[in-house]
């Protein structure tokens, strides 16, 4: 199955050289490679055998032994009378657990929640992974936007500039006015300088987070993809928020990894308490064994049979147990209200990415409008200068309001991907499908 999984990682590996990396393929490649994500793994396969290990000192034990001695020279029995020259041995022994105050089972059961507590904590990787690796991909398309963006203002600018330099020579605007123009196209210039390192850096951070070369494409993630769910979260009423953040929040209370873990570990707390008072009580052990002798002079094999009950009282460590007692349930308290926190701590963390959502939606819906028409306001304005009515001062007035309007729609949109993508680790869940059918219903 691994083989089979890293053939298709391979495949996926040189794909992207190709045809570009899209968000899914860097998903499955980061979880592949995460090494975070694999020490987790083996830390719940670890787990898994110590539960089994539990497990097991609940049940008899059985040990066998043998041993076969040859004496040399012969040893003398009875005054010479008999020679030994070889002896033979066997024996095993049978234990059985009978009462040890509750501590064998108690133990068990921690076991088994320590199992369910690094499952929870491998999803909470796994999903923490998928998060980070959304994050870093939607930096690099951001900073890829943003870029392509400065790079047509940039050429705006210059086109500008050479309007604006044919109009000094003929004398029909001023040097101050030309000398601005130049300004502004050499400032772009500094801009573009300053976008492409950024985008450099994001994509070198997201190749390391996924360990392969930095020579790769990022797909872009389209706006008509997700242009149904900004309408529909830029006109969802109060009533309708207020409903569908309360199923949220009780999917994201019981579904949530760092909850779920606070919640194991109060129970493992609780057990805790449970053998140490076990220590207080008396523990029994029976045990059985037998033995089987022969020495080479002796037809047969003697045999001898013991059965052994063993109790145990504790008296004089009455007060070590009772402090063992106490420290365990001030431990138990302090996981509890540890638990409040994070349940407390997640809820305000839901609430306020599930408006940040729907906030960045509704900026997402206004900067596109906002940007179609400073993109009509720019090409009116630049006819009227053309045309020589329009100053100088109105077109650059008009090619800034087109940047930020232009800079403000790819921000806005990455910041709706990014709340997505955050709401969604909250409630402890992979796929945004799943999120959606909330506002579907």
């Amino acid at each position: 199955m691994k083989k089979a999984v890293l053939q298709f990682v391979l495949i996926v590996l040189l794909s992207i050289y190709v045809s570009g990396l899209s968000l899914q393929e860097a998903r499955m490649i980061g979880i592949e490679n995460n090494r975070d994500l694999k020490i987790k793994e083996l830390a719940y396969d670890s787990a898994q055998w110590s539960y089994y290990e539990s497990l097991s000192k609940i049940f008899p034990k059985l040990s066998v032994s043998g041993t076969y001695t040859e004496y040399d020279p012969d040893r003398t029995l009875f005054s010479g009378s008999i020679f030994q020259n070889s002896a033979e041995s066997y024996g095993l022994t049978l234990t059985q657990p009978v009462f040890s105050g509750g501590a064998l089972y108690y133990g068990s059961r921690i076991q088994k929640s320590f199992l369910n507590l690094t499952r929870y904590d491998l999803k909470k990787q796994r999903i923490a992974t998928i998060a980070d690796i959304e994050q870093k991909y939607l930096t690099v398309l951001e900073n890829k936007e943003l870029l392509e963006a400065a790079r047509k203002d940039l050429e705006l600018t210059r086109l500008s500039f050479e309007t604006a330099e044919i109009k000094f020579n003929l004398g029909t605007i001023s040097k101050a006015e030309y000398l601005n123009v130049k300004s502004q196209a050499a400032s772009k210039e500094v801009t573009v300088i300053s976008r492409e390192n950024q985008f450099k850096i994001s994509k070198l951070a997201l190749a390391n987070y996924l360990q392969i070369n930095e020579a790769f494409e990022v797909q872009s993630v389209p706006f008509e993809s997700y242009e149904n769910y900004i309408n529909l979260f830029r006109d969802i009423s109060p009533e309708a928020q207020a409903r569908i953040l309360d199923k949220l929040l009780s999917h994201g209370l019981e579904n949530n990894p760092t909850i779920k873990m606070t919640e194991i570990s109060s129970y493992i707390n609780k057990m805790n308490v449970n053998i140490a008072r076990s220590s207080l009580f008396p523990s029994a052990n029976l045990s059985y064994s037998r033995r089987w002798d022969k020495a080479d002079y002796e037809p047969e094999f003697t045999d001898q049979g013991v059965t052994m009950l063993t109790v145990s009282f504790p008296i004089f460590s009455i007060t070590s147990n009772l402090s063992k007692i106490n420290r365990a349930k001030n431990t138990l308290t302090e996981s509890r209200l540890n638990e409040e926190n994070i349940r407390e701590s997640t809820q305000l963390q839901i609430k306020q990415q599930f408006y940040n959502m729907l906030t960045s939606a509704r900026s997402v819906h206004s900067a596109r409008l906002a940007l179609e028409f400073a993109q009509e306001t720019y090409e009116q304005t630049d006819i009227r200068y053309q045309s020589n009515m329009s100053s100088t001062k109105d077109l650059l007035d008009a090619e800034l309001l087109l940047i930020n309007t232009r800079n403000q729609y790819i921000i806005s949109f990455y910041n709706f991907l990014r709340a997505k993508s955050l709401l969604l680790q909250l409630l402890g869940e992979e796929e945004e499908s799943f999120l959606f059918e909330f506002f579907n219903d």
